[in-house]
């Protein structure tokens, strides 16, 4: 724990941390033609265009190329967080020195002590830890040690006899401490209704259920509950009080505070209210309410300070205005209201005693912080009232450098001709109710925080950590993992939907082609019937011989053609019969005009 606080406000060492994460990754792009996967090693590139968290480099892979016609699963792709400082990344790689500009914090000093069971060691055997020597980061090995205590194990003659008897060696202890069994042993449980047949029914189950909370909850448990809870815990001794502050009108709101948790306020850097964070925080204070005014900020930032003042005999103050304490500053979301009431509280509790004029704005600047979690999801809410020009620049904020820079960002919001963009700010501070009456919740958080108390005094006495894996790389490197599985995820919801693309287009395709499949049958089918309903013309008298002055007497000769020729020309789908128009008198207008064209002489009879 002493390794974690001391390595979370070093800017080297969370610098140092990311640095390792992505170095000691594994590249798992595989390829379409084989199932090997990529052993790429990371290296440091350079965006061409865009930036990610304000920054133009990131972690890729040394086998990658633009043709990824064969590749399965991409190259890594390792983002610079937000929080890592890219210069100190960048002579991390070059193995370069770090200055002392780099870090405005000390970081681990000589050796540092990692207790590790033997089956939870890394694979490496690496420290996790950040060391430097004479500015450069070195990686340090952990070193096994023998435990010299000696057990020694009696076992009963008789197999009948399934006990054992372990005595260890007098004078010579563990110089480990103890750790968890590997395996825990599973609990029956049974339901009530397996308990006796009468529960069976549900309405006794709810009768017995209310009767039940009455007795444990005699004057209810609304405003009323909770101020009995207030005054029991008022005749108890300081250290074992819960409720620390109660308000007569219940949306107002009430501060409960472990007695225990209240003296680490006294060594926190950072106060965090609402943490909607991905990293799990120990909650110090509850404030349980339903308004979000400045007024009653006030009386909540008034009542968190005073309950700590009660319970520790110190107070509770920022490193801006007293030199000796830990707190940096406080981060809060989009809710405007609840840093100005912070600022009210500490004009008014003369926290700023070294200059007691000071602004409430200037002082919000010295320490208060929004969430960027809160800040992204304000801002994505205007997107379909903006461009997409408008909406990168609106996101960089957080990016800019300058102080011209930040008013000019003020100046083009307070321009602009939309009022979302005006008077945006991040809604997300709304109070949600607990699903429990008050009490009743204020009882089962009570539980929680003792619970969380009693572990985090168990892990500094006994120096087993609840995560071994707590470490600023070993943070890094599932935050990297979290974020690949995401992008995976995201390509696969892709993928999906162009292959619903391409079906749909192969769908509209298939279905034009019938649409036009049956207007050919129709048309077919229409000129089918009309071949039906009006048949070939027939003549019923042959028509005249053609005669000549020249000819005395002419007689009609049949036009005689090999059979092979008849074949060629008759089709046997055709109803018309070739072979007879060639024999019949339909040919004697072409027989008169070849005669008027070609004069033969006449013949005599």
């Amino acid at each position: 724990m002493a390794a974690n606080s001391s390595e979370a406000p070093s800017v080297a060492a969370v610098g140092s941390s990311y640095y390792r994460s992505a170095i000691s990754s594994r590249c798992k792009a595989t390829f379409v033609e084989s199932d090997e996967v990529c052993d790429g090693e990371a290296i440091l590139r350079c965006f061409r265009q865009r930036k990610i968290n304000g920054k133009a480099h990131f972690f890729g892979c040394s086998n990658w190329s633009s043709d990824s016609s064969n590749l399965a699963t991409p190259h890594r792709f390792i983002a610079i967080p937000r929080e890592v400082r890219k210069s100190i990344v960048l002579k991390l790689y070059r193995n370069e020195p770090l200055d002392e500009q780099d870090d405005d914090t000390h970081v681990l000093p000589g050796q540092c002590k990692q207790i590790y069971h033997p089956s939870h060691a890394p694979n490496k055997k690496l420290c996790p830890r950040n060391h430097y020597r004479n500015g450069l980061h070195v990686i340090a090995e952990l070193h096994k040690h023998e435990c010299n205590a000696q057990l020694s194990l009696f076992i009963p003659v008789d197999p009948k006899h399934l006990r054992i008897v372990i005595i260890p060696l007098a004078g010579v202890p563990h110089c480990h401490p103890n750790f968890p069994p590997a395996a825990e042993q599973d609990l029956e449980c049974r339901t009530v209704q397996e308990l006796h047949p009468g529960m069976m029914n549900n309405r006794k189950r709810r009768d017995l259920v209310k009767n039940q909370r009455q007795a444990q909850f005699p004057h209810g448990t609304d405003i009323e509950g909770v101020l009995q809870e207030f005054y029991k815990d008022r005749a108890l001794d300081i250290n074992d009080r819960y409720i620390h502050a109660v308000n007569t009108q219940a949306d107002d709101g009430h501060i409960t505070i472990n007695p225990y948790l209240a003296h680490l306020a006294l060594e926190a850097m950072w106060i965090m209210v609402d943490t909607t964070f991905a990293v799990k925080r120990t909650a110090i204070a509850r404030i349980w309410s339903n308004r979000a005014t400045r007024d009653a900020f006030i009386l909540v930032w008034k009542g968190i300070f005073e309950a700590i003042e009660t319970i520790t005999g110190k107070k509770l103050n920022f490193k801006a205005f007293s030199p000796t304490s830990n707190l940096l500053g406080a981060i809060g979301d989009s809710e405007g209201a609840q840093a100005q009431g912070l600022a009210d509280v500490i004009i008014l509790r003369q926290m700023n005693y070294d200059n007691p004029v000071m602004h409430f704005d200037d002082i919000l600047k010295l320490f208060w912080k929004t969430c960027l979690v809160h800040f992204t999801r304000g801002v994505l809410g205007l997107r379909d009232h903006v461009t997409d020009e408008v909406m990168q620049y609106l996101l960089s904020f957080p990016y800019l450098e300058t102080p011209e820079e930040v008013q000019q960002y003020y100046t083009s919001c307070a321009d602009s001709t939309k009022p979302k963009i005006q008077g945006s700010h991040a809604q997300d501070n709304q109070i949600k109710p607990t699903s429990r009456p008050l009490l009743e919740a204020i009882l089962l958080a009570k539980d929680l925080d003792a619970e969380t108390a009693h572990l985090i005094e168990e892990m500094i006495s006994s120096g087993v950590l609840q995560n071994s894996n707590s470490s600023l790389q070993a943070r890094f490197k599932m935050k990297a993992q979290r974020q690949a599985r995401a992008l995976d995820k995201r390509r696969a919801a892709d993928s999906e939907l162009v292959t619903r693309k391409e079906s749909r287009i192969l769908k509209d395709r298939i279905k034009a082609t019938e649409q036009e499949n049956e207007d050919l049958r129709r048309q077919l089918a229409t000129l089918t019937q009309a071949s039906t309903e009006h048949p070939p013309y027939t003549p019923k008298r042959p028509l005249p011989v053609a005669t000549s002055s020249r000819l005395c007497k002419v007689h009609p000769v049949p036009i005689e053609f090999h059979h092979h020729h008849v074949d060629a020309l008759y089709n046997s789908d055709d109803e018309f019969d070739y072979a007879a128009a060639l024999n019949s008198d339909v040919l004697s207008p072409m027989l008169k005009k070849i005669i008027r064209d070609h004069p033969m002489p006449g013949i005599d009879e």
